[in-house]
This record gives structure tokens, sequence and C-alpha cells, in this order.
């Protein structure tokens, strides 16, 4: 059996198979049940019964909040399932050792905020005339909170459950490193297929199929980053700095969350998006677990 301390931690407390299973149906029954209803809610309450028809005609700050408020119940129910139904630290979810490294989490954030620049760089270089100026300061600062309040609360919502949760069950059946990456990455897949941007471009089977490879590769990203560091740190600091980078910065039409951010493209290549998101990886890996390496004293104890 490979030694994992970020997997063994699903044995912690009450660890037994059939309780992640009823975990499993209640976090999701959470999520995607009551989270529908509270999202449902939250249109009614922003743009009443013209918005459950037209939800992408909502103004981008209202729509931001419906898509996000589905997340609340989400981390409710496995911060509250893992604590009194497994009785162990929701903490574990995290990281296995007695505190957080935030300084490698913060690395990981900046690492690939970098990147995710030099790629719209890259881009621009490339396709100079799909790129406008989209800063409108008032509205950008009006704005400005949502995501800052928001993207973290989505972020933690669903690093808890894919590289937590799912992540650290499915290492009750299997160790094999390969298998847990790929199905951690499967599964990631599926409830991001309803984006819009999967079904962008004159192509849109090649445009399903990269884009579709994209977010499968994502998640098994962070799942490996998970499972090599024994912490979720990496995983959340490198997917809190892409979600807040397309939010803030450079968005694109069509985006499944449009924003006012600073730089607006019509642009959307599915196989440059690809192979820039696999060069970076490789980028990203050698920097946080080649060249910056060293825990903190705090997962030593």
């Amino acid at each position: 059996m490979t030694d994992s301390p970020f997997l063994d931690a699903a044995r912690q407390g009450r660890g037994h198979g059939w309780l992640y299973i009823i975990g499993h149906g209640f976090i999701l029954f959470s999520w995607l049940i009551i989270g529908s209803v509270m999202t449902v809610a939250a249109l009614l309450m922003l743009g009443g019964v013209d918005a459950l028809a037209g939800f992408e005609n909502l103004p981008a700050e209202q729509m931001f909040i419906a898509a996000n408020v589905s997340f609340v119940p989400l981390i409710l129910a496995i911060v509250l399932f893992v604590w009194l139904a497994h009785g162990r630290s929701p903490k574990s979810l995290v990281t296995p050792f007695a505190r957080v490294d935030w300084g490698r989490m913060g690395l990981a954030f900046v690492f690939w905020m970098l990147l995710a620049g030099l790629v719209s760089l890259v881009e621009y270089l490339i396709w100079p005339e799909t790129f406008h100026f989209n800063l409108e300061p008032a509205r950008y600062l009006a704005f400005l909170a949502l995501p800052l309040l928001l993207t973290p609360l989505q972020i933690l919502a669903e690093e808890l459950y894919f590289r937590g949760y799912l992540l650290q069950s499915l290492g009750l059946i299997t160790r094999n490193r390969i298998i847990l990456v790929l199905l951690s990455g499967f599964l990631f897949l599926l409830p991001h297929l309803a984006n819009p941007e999967l079904y962008l471009g004159e192509d849109a089977i090649s445009n399903f199929i990269l884009t579709a490879l994209f977010y499968l590769l994502f998640g098994g990203l962070t799942a490996w980053a998970t499972l090599k560091d024994n912490s979720m740190k990496v995983a959340i600091g490198a997917h809190a700095a892409n979600n807040l980078y397309v939010g803030l910065f450079v968005n694109f039409e069509g985006s499944a969350l449009p924003t006012p951010a600073m730089v607006m493209t019509s642009h959307y290549d599915a196989f440059f998006n690809l192979v820039a998101f696999c060069v970076g990886v490789l980028i990203f890996a050698v920097l946080m677990f080649k060249v910056f390496t060293k825990k903190s004293p705090a997962e030593n104890q």
C-alpha cells in the first residue's frame, strides 16, 4: 500500500465505506437540489420571473451572485458531514498536518496567476485584433467585491469535495495514483459539461472534445498536486488564481460566467488553450515540486 498521509485521513474517526456512500449522497443532494433551489430563489429576488427564462440577460453582477449561491449548501454539507458524521476535523480534508502552509498556497497562487498572464500575452501576440480594453473603473470597483468574496467560497467548496472528500474516499478503494488522478479528473469534468465554452466555435465536435479534455486535465492536475504534496494547498492556490484571473483580468465572450474584466477577447481557441495549459502545467510542476520543494515546519509536526 502506498504511504499517503493525505489519503490516510479518510480512516480517521468513523471511516466506514458505507458512511462515505451516504456522505456523497447527502453532499450531492445539498449541492444539486438545495443549491438549485437557492439559485432559483436568487434569480427571482434579483430579476423576477423573467430572469428564469433569460438567465444570460441578467447584469453580470446578478448573474455572478446567482451562479455562486449554490456553493453555500455544498460547503456547509461537506463541513457538517465530516465533522458530525465522520467525527473528524474538516481541516483533515485540506491537510493531515498540524497547520496549513499558507505560504505554499500563496506561492501556487502567484505562479499560476503569472502563467495565466503569460498565456494571455502569447494569445494577444497571435490574435491582437480579438482583444479589447474593457475597463470601466466605477463598475469594476463596484463588481470587485463579488469575486473577492464569492470566488474563494466556490473554489474552497469544489476543492473540499473533489480533491478532499471524494479523493480521500476513493483512496479507501485504491492507492494507485494514476487511477485516482484519472477518476478525479473525470468526475471534475462532469459538472462542467454544461459550461457554454464547450459548445462554441464552428467545429462543435472538436471544440467540445478539446475543452472537455481541458477540464479533465485540470481536475487531474489538481488531484495529482494534492497527492504529491499530501495537502490541498497547491490545488487551492492554483484553482483560485485561475478563476480570479478570468473573472477580473482577462475574460472571453461566451464565458460560463461573464464578468466586467479589464480585458475581453472574442477569441476562443480550444486547441490553443489546451496546448498552453499543458505547457503551463509543466512549468508550474517544475516550479512547485522541483525548485520550491521545501515544506514548512508546520507540516512536519
